[in-house]
């Protein structure tokens, strides 16, 4: 599993693991990954961005964008310390 890998990564890409930097590098992938969803959003399933953003005002887009500040802040939790 990749998870296992996770607190390896910031040294094998030689990126401090600070947590600002790690923040960082979630808000990076997040805004990546919302570019992406929706550009297949508009091009593939026709839904205007209007439409795209009205979904989170449903519980089901409260529990999504929970789950995408979970997906951004990730990098941080991963590469905690251990507590041993």
């Amino acid at each position: 599993m990749r998870i296992f890998e996770a607190p390896g990564q910031p040294r094998a890409v030689q990126v401090e693991s600070r947590r600002c930097t790690l923040l960082g590098a979630g808000v990076v992938a997040l805004v990546l990954q919302q570019i992406a969803d929706v550009t297949v959003g508009l091009v593939l399933r026709g839904i205007s961005l209007p439409e795209q953003f009205g979904r989170f005002a449903t519980s089901e887009g409260a529990i999504y964008a929970g789950l995408l500040i979970l997906f951004a802040i990730m990098p941080v939790l991963a590469n905690r310390p251990s507590q041993s």
